[in-house]
């Protein structure tokens, strides 16, 4: 009996019926879909795609879904330089705002949402 499970990402190269089908008959077990990278509906046809390749198979085939995480990214920092964090000691803050400003070494304009402290 085999252990090991095969993962197969599936991306533009490979999302299609005949690659799919030929990715099941080759033994992949589970098909990840990037979902950082398509729309809710091209990842629902992908994920209907695959679940009707594997009926058609006589196989079994897992779906990961790779859900990304939140991205957040500083606004301009004060002089265009770096803001060395290791300069900051034991249960120093550092604030993440969202407010139209300019990043400074003690508060730092971030793109999230809703303003954050980070405490080292």
């Amino acid at each position: 009996m085999r252990r090991t499970k095969i993962i197969a990402t599936v991306g533009p190269a490979c999302d299609n019926d005949g690659t799919i089908e030929a990715l099941i008959m080759a033994g992949v077990d589970i098909f990840r879909l990037n979902y950082s990278h398509g729309t809710r509906d091209s990842q629902a046809q992908t994920f209907h795609r695959i679940r009707g390749a594997a009926a058609r198979a006589g196989r079994q085939a897992a779906i990961l879904q790779d859900l990304g995480g939140p991205k957040i990214r500083t606004g301009l920092l004060e002089g265009g330089t770096p803001i060395q964090m290791h300069d900051c000691t034991s249960n120093d803050a550092v604030h993440l705002s969202i407010a139209d400003q300019q990043s400074l070494a003690a508060c730092l304009r971030i793109d999230f949402g809703h303003t954050l402290v980070w405490r080292i």
